[in-house]
């Protein structure tokens, strides 16, 4: 009851904070401050101010990034946008194989297999071709520009697993000409080592970079480890003023154990031994009216389990999209795709046989501004699934500026999923599955403070329907089938703040409040997330304060009942010192309060830890 006044009193004062401007009049403007026209990508693939963009984004800047000490970007991202959890066991890396860690949820949407929220890398998607979830292990935050989080739909650019939402990790591209690189180590709790290098030249209209990356752990628990290694090979030739090629390779390859849950003491530990490869191209274009490209991927990966699972998998697709500005104040966006994934496993009722599906769609999608104060955007999308048929996705959404410095907002759009390899054809599978579909409905208001940052209040409601859940077989056959009969309701609250109250200090706070009509496993009822980074001169500190609330760790398959549930409070600070413009020297401590939580059923999280380290950067 304590926890649930402390949000509500928080709730109240800052609507009350958010609504009445004469409460910011004390503060001074300051010369570093939020960036507030700041422009937004994967709203419709080409870059528009973030004010005009009627759907929910989180940007999470190259500055933001450095705040953390990670060498993964996802827990960063998860904790500073709200509605957006994922789940861990441990203090490195997502291990992969028992459903233990890497669970992504947007405002409640999540389930197994985990891929109701899509990861791109530079707009291109990033998903294991027969379980359909995503690859936590693949972004480096060194190699990271910044990253765009979409909560909400976005099946009407990007089509399948972007039904709840989407992360896109933007790397980092060299813009003047010379050579510039970097060099981070660092050493911490449980034996955690973590390293990373590269260099990136660019020469006229010639650009390239290499990256490397390892990290290890002994875990804070007995059979705990976790080891991976990245490589990311970039290179860019820019043929004149309005056509650049790029070309990019990445591979991860990272052994893991997981011990299992403490409930069962005789559990064996899950070993897992993955690699993956990404290669992509692109040939883009910029003129004064129109932008666009060509965008082809290839990903794949060998995946060898302790349990006897073993697989191979593809994901592979281009997309051909460009931008037109028509008319005065119009950008309409035109797009085709075409994706193939799948691969094979070692068990299941099609072991051992190569299996694929493919999508082809089509869409289309205008921003028209009608006056200063009034924009509206529509889409819509055709998608064609070799399995299913086709899919249509609409999308409307508007944005009206009533005063100067604040905005409303409205969304309504469709996302999908579509069936994956794995419920198709291995698992309790049933080939007749359609694509599960969910609508959402938001409003949203933003008030800007001047120089000084910004607020904003949203409200949602989604309805998923034709969800694919597990129930016994009547047909002949394996004695449990996959179909589609499920459904869901949630509904919720979304507050953001980012301010430069006074000079060298930014403040940024979120909180969500999230109503599941049915218990839902990684989505917690309350989120809330408080930092502060203050950095005058050579030195800094970052402070970060977290609190979940109700988050439901473990469900009753049958009848649905919350059997476990979590709250808990997390404490983080960093402090930093730059003897030199180049050479950062810090430590970070987690989990400061030495809270005992748990985000998966069984699997306990480390108490107080510590990581230091030195990074290098010469430009």
């Amino acid at each position: 009851m304590k926890k649930s006044w402390i949000i509500q009193g928080v709730c109240i004062l800052w609507i009350a904070f958010l609504f009445d401007g004469n409460l910011v009049l004390a503060f001074v403007p300051v010369s570093d401050t939020i960036e507030l026209e700041e422009v937004v990508i994967s709203g419709n693939r080409i870059e528009v101010a973030r004010s005009n963009v009627p759907i929910s984004v989180n940007v999470i800047s190259r500055n933001d990034i450095r705040g953390f000490e990670n060498t993964n970007v996802l827990p960063m991202v998860t904790q500073v946008s709200p509605s957006l959890f994922i789940s861990e066991i441990g203090v490195a890396g997502y291990p992969l194989g028992n459903g233990t860690s890497g669970q992504l949820s947007i405002r409640g949407v999540s389930g197994q297999p985990n891929a109701r929220v899509l990861i791109l890398v530079d707009g291109q998607p990033q998903y294991m071709g027969v379980f359909g979830h995503p690859l936590p292990n693949f972004h480096v935050a060194q190699n990271v520009e910044r990253v765009e989080v979409v909560r909400g739909p976005a099946s009407l650019m990007y089509g399948s697993n972007a039904m709840g939402g989407l992360i896109n990790v933007i790397t980092r591209k060299k813009v003047n000409d010379g050579i510039s690189g970097f060099l981070n180590f660092s050493y911490g709790s449980y034996n955690t080592l973590k390293g990373n290098t590269g260099i990136t030249l660019k020469k006229g209209n010639f650009d390239a970079g290499i990256v490397l990356n390892h990290d290890r752990t002994t875990g804070h628990r007995d059979s705990s480890r976790f080891n991976i290694s990245n490589l990311n090979l970039f290179f860019g030739y820019r043929i004149n003023d309005h056509w650049k090629m790029d070309l990019s390779y990445k591979l991860a390859d990272y052994y893991f154990e997981d011990p299992g849950s403490i409930y069962n003491p005789s559990a064996i530990a899950f070993l897992g031994d993955i690699a993956r490869h990404m290669a992509d191209f692109s040939l883009t274009n910029k003129h004064e009216r129109t932008e666009g490209g060509l965008f082809a991927f290839f990903n794949s990966g060998h995946h060898d389990f302790s349990d006897g699972w073993e697989s191979n998998d593809m994901n592979a697709g281009i997309n051909l999209y460009q931008g037109l500005k028509l008319w005065r104040s119009n950008l309409t966006t035109v797009g085709f795709d075409y994706k193939r994934y799948g691969g094979e496993g070692s068990s299941g009722l099609n072991a051992n046989r190569w299996l694929t599906i493919d999508e082809i769609a089509g869409y289309i999608h205008s921003d028209q501004s009608f006056t200063d104060w009034l924009s509206i955007t529509a889409g819509l999308r055709m998608d064609h699934n070799s399995n299913f048929g086709a899919e249509w996705i609409p999308q409307f959404g508007f944005v009206v500026k009533p005063f100067r410095k604040s905005s409303l907002r409205g969304n309504l759009s469709k996302g999908f999923r579509s069936p994956t390899i794995m419920e198709l054809y291995l698992f309790a599978p049933n080939p007749a599955l359609l694509a599960e579909e969910m609508w959402n409905y938001e409003l949203a208001y933003t008030k800007r403070w001047g120089a000084m940052g910004m607020s904003t209040i949203t409200g949602f409601l989604l309805n998923g329907s034709n969800l694919i859940v597990m129930e016994p077989n009547p047909n002949p056959g394996p004695p449990m089938w996959r179909i589609n009969r499920g459904a869901f309701k949630h509904m919720g609250v979304e507050l953001e703040n980012k301010f430069n109250p006074v000079e060298y200090l930014k403040a940024e706070l979120n909180y969500n409040y999230l109503y599941t009509e049915s218990p839902v496993l990684f989505a917690p009822e309350h989120k809330l997330y408080a930092g502060l980074a203050y950095s005058p001169g050579k030195y800094g500190v970052y402070l970060t304060f977290s609190t979940i609330i109700n988050l439901k760790t473990e469900i009753d398959g049958e009848s649905g009942d919350v059997l476990h549930s979590q709250s808990y409070y997390l404490l983080g600070l960093k402090i930093f010192y730059r003897p030199l413009d180049w050479m950062e020297i810090y430590l970070s401590g987690s989990n400061l309060l030495n809270q005992d939580y748990q985000t998966v059923y069984g699997y306990p999280m480390p108490g107080i830890n510590f990581i230091g380290g030195i990074a290098l950067d010469f430009k």
